[in-house]
């Protein structure tokens, strides 16, 4: 077993192995939704890198660092929650490209039957 980062949770210092997301105690104290939503965001994208750009999975994690500060009293500002807004904020910004793509490609697509 290699201890080679620390606990997801605010302040927590308790060394785990890189699988895992939190300790066990702060694991623990997470509900079942939100570990449920962790595991299945991480089980959907097959590597770190993946999910480091995967807005679920950034998402989940962020809610999960959230709610165990707020039990815990702590501030909720976390590196997750940060990604996520960088995600979205690049998802936004290439809705305009998208979108004017899929309009040329309807622009230029054949008509059905012939039909103008």
């Amino acid at each position: 077993m290699t201890l080679t980062h620390h606990c997801n949770a605010n302040g927590c210092t308790w060394a785990t192995e890189r699988r895992m997301f939190m300790c066990l105690a702060h694991w623990r104290r997470l509900p079942s939704a939100l570990q449920g939503a962790v595991l299945s965001a991480y089980r959907a994208q097959p590597t770190a890198s993946a999910r480091a750009r995967d807005l679920t999975y950034m998402a989940a994690c962020a809610a999960a660092v959230e709610h165990i500060a707020r039990l815990e009293g702590k501030p909720e500002a976390n590196s997750y929650r940060r990604v996520v807004k960088l995600l979205q904020h690049q998802a936004a910004g290439q809705l305009p490209q998208m979108a004017s793509n899929i309009q040329a490609l309807i622009k230029n697509a054949p008509h059905p039957s012939g039909v103008s």
